[in-house]
């Protein structure tokens, strides 16, 4: 697939300096000249759509890039990506779940979570959680899921606001199902950050229907090995 690329690259080079007075240019020069333009055309929309916001969808202040919005029209869709296969995370849930842990009692807790997409390939992920009575705060994450071009594999890159950071990776496939797993060295976490140390997680998303999805998160410490630590339904509250 690259070397396909890389060869319409050639041939799209070979086409524009073929045209009188233009300086001769080599591929890379091409497709950096591309992405500058891909880049300022996303740039131009993302402003008109910000403006149109500030105008409860009325009239932006400024006039209408119809050259951006030509460019853009002509960019991959998201689901060119990868964002299809995950598509059906895409939304707001909320559901009330169960955590362990062998030190503790087992208890319930209310969280709500969201997975957006703002027109470029990754999704966007923010998670909030309450004790069951939705009194006290509990948990706040949030991060990114990214996609590998050319590829199956998928990443979830999140901060917790207990000090860490987690980077877990999975692939997609065609069941509306979702494993990631940690790696050596992908999770970090402050100097302060207090003891037990969370050593590995895994997480598993997957969807029970159009508006339900259950959630698991298996997690190991340093004197503690993986285990199940929370486990949720969800129950979709809003659509993209």
């Amino acid at each position: 697939m690259i070397k396909q690329k890389n060869s319409a690259w050639e041939t799209l080079t070979e086409e524009f300096n073929y045209q009188a007075g233009v300086s001769e240019c080599d591929y890379k020069q091409i497709k950096k000249c591309w992405e500058n333009i891909k880049s300022r055309a996303k740039k131009s929309i993302a402003k008109q759509k910000r403006e149109a916001k500030l105008t409860a969808g009325g009239t932006a202040s400024s006039e209408r890039d119809e050259g951006a919005e030509a460019v853009v029209s002509i960019i991959p869709a998201p689901n060119d990506y990868g964002l299809d296969t995950l598509s059906w995370l895409i939304g707001k849930w909320k559901g009330e779940g169960c955590g362990t842990y062998p030190t503790i009692k087992p208890f319930e807790y209310v969280e709500e979570v969201e997975f957006s997409n703002d027109g470029i390939p990754f999704i966007n992920y923010k998670s909030s959680s309450w004790d069951i009575n939705h009194t006290k705060p509990m948990h706040w994450e949030s991060g990114f899921i990214r996609f590998k071009p050319e590829s199956k594999t998928v990443a979830l890159m999140l901060a917790h606001n207990f000090g860490m950071t987690e980077i877990v990776e999975g692939e997609t496939n065609d069941e509306k199902e979702i494993h990631f797993k940690s790696s050596s060295g992908s999770l970090s976490r402050m100097s302060f950050a207090s003891s037990p140390h969370v050593v590995a997680t895994e997480r598993v998303y997957k969807s029970l229907g159009p508006n339900q999805m259950e959630f698991k998160l298996f997690m190991a410490t340093e004197n503690q090995p993986l285990g199940l630590h929370l486990h949720i339904t969800y129950e979709r509250v809003l659509t993209a």
